[in-house]
């Protein structure tokens, strides 16, 4: 556990290095979007990492970075620092036009047309899983061919009323009675998302714990959901159970999925 936790702080630490190099940002919708792009020279495939949630007074950061250094294929990391506490906005901006999320969406399908992808997969955990679902689906019927996510929300709506979360939900909100923007964003990536998506061809990688609450309150309804609407469910469960240690260990199922393909 301490090597675990060693090389989460390792991770870390490159990434704010990497951060103040690299990060570039995309503009579409009204908004900038912040990334960035590692190119691997002769791949057609294209990994998108989100990034995690982050404890409450800490600001958004990139994730997964160290641990996808050996894979050989282009990787995007997208960040979503919105809300006043920096901490993101599930990649979706303000309700009801959500113009972060059409903003990201454009990035991702710039990259994709820049360097000719031919195969991309979705990555993420917490927050990042959840994202990674959402925009993984949405592509679906075209380039998407894997989603690889640990311990994701589901209930988006019912997760951002609790006190530490709050902050992020006011910011999607802004003016709008709260209770319609919760009942809104708890049938986001049900309604408008999952269930909406013409073609059901990528298999979903699913990282979670029975023992942490993110499996009753989320997994569980979301598993549920996707086996009725056709996926196909590969699992790794684990028993530890503080919803924080998905990041440690997330990173070896997330390599161990990748090793599947071919880059």
């Amino acid at each position: 556990m301490k090597k675990n936790k060693l090389s989460k702080y390792m991770e870390y630490a490159k990434s704010l290095i990497r951060k103040a190099m690299h990060e570039k940002k995309y503009r579409a919708n009204g908004v900038n979007v912040k990334y960035i792009l590692e190119q691997e020279e002769n791949s057609k495939a294209l990994v998108v990492v989100f990034s995690a949630c982050t404890r409450p007074g800490i600001p958004a950061r990139y994730n997964y970075m160290r641990t996808l250094e050996g894979v050989k294929c282009n990787k995007l990391f997208v960040l979503d620092d919105l809300a006043q506490d920096k901490r993101g906005s599930y990649y979706l901006g303000s309700y009801p036009d959500y113009d972060f999320e059409k903003a990201t969406k454009k990035l991702i399908d710039s990259i994709i047309e820049k360097n000719k992808i031919e195969k991309c997969y979705f990555c993420g955990s917490s927050k990042g899983g959840w994202a990674a679902l959402n925009f993984g689906v949405m592509y679906n019927s075209s380039i998407g061919d894997g989603i690889i996510i640990g311990a994701p929300q589901y209930h988006l709506g019912n997760y951002l009323n609790a006190p530490a979360n709050h902050v992020t939900l006011e910011s999607i909100a802004g003016d709008n009675p709260i209770e319609k923007v919760i009942y809104d964003l708890n049938g986001h990536l049900k309604e408008n998302i999952i269930k909406n998506s013409q073609n059901k061809l990528q298999p979903v990688y699913l990282h979670y714990s029975e023992k942490e609450h993110t499996y009753q309150e989320h997994i569980k309804d979301m598993i549920s959901l996707l086996e009725d609407q056709g996926y196909s469910m590969h699992c790794d469960v684990l028993d530890y159970e503080d919803h924080w240690d998905v990041s440690i260990h997330y990173p070896e199922f997330l390599l161990k999925s990748l090793s599947s393909y071919e880059f």
